[in-house]
């Protein structure tokens, strides 16, 4: 699934709502759910992206001034904070992916613990006895 879809389809939220999840969506604590609808807000409303960017380059400008002052580093922040929201972009769908290849495999676990009990119950044979299997292929 694409991000760009998945954003397309999300809930719409107003600024009041953006502006709350901020500080979780700094933090790395927003949903998965809300951040869909978190970002669909910021594609088209610049006040909340101006709030974020500003409460981003105060977050990351505090982490500089405590970080070594050799470190040679841009003091531009917003194209960090547009791949820090590309980089949770990618983050959600990994975990979207993993999400879905355990539900597939827990439905096709559920599906075969069914098939055996239909087996052992003897209403559906999935089981092969040897003389049938070298019968069928021909030995």
């Amino acid at each position: 699934m694409k991000i760009d879809k998945l954003i397309s389809r999300s809930r719409k939220i107003d600024c009041r709502e953006a502006e709350s999840m901020m500080e979780d969506y700094l933090n790395g604590r927003l949903s998965d759910r809300d951040l869909p609808a978190f970002w669909k807000h910021l594609e088209t409303c610049s006040h909340c992206l101006d709030a974020l960017e500003t409460d981003f380059m105060i977050e990351r400008t505090v982490q500089y001034l405590n970080e070594d002052a050799a470190v040679d580093r841009s003091y531009d922040l917003t194209p960090l904070l547009r791949a820090d929201m590309e980089e949770n972009k990618e983050k959600l769908l990994r975990r979207i992916r993993r999400r879905n290849i355990r539900r597939i495999i827990t439905f096709l676990t559920i599906l075969l613990l069914a098939l055996l009990v239909l087996d052992l119950l003897g209403i559906f044979r999935i089981t092969v006895s040897m003389d049938q299997l070298l019968r069928g292929i021909g030995i």
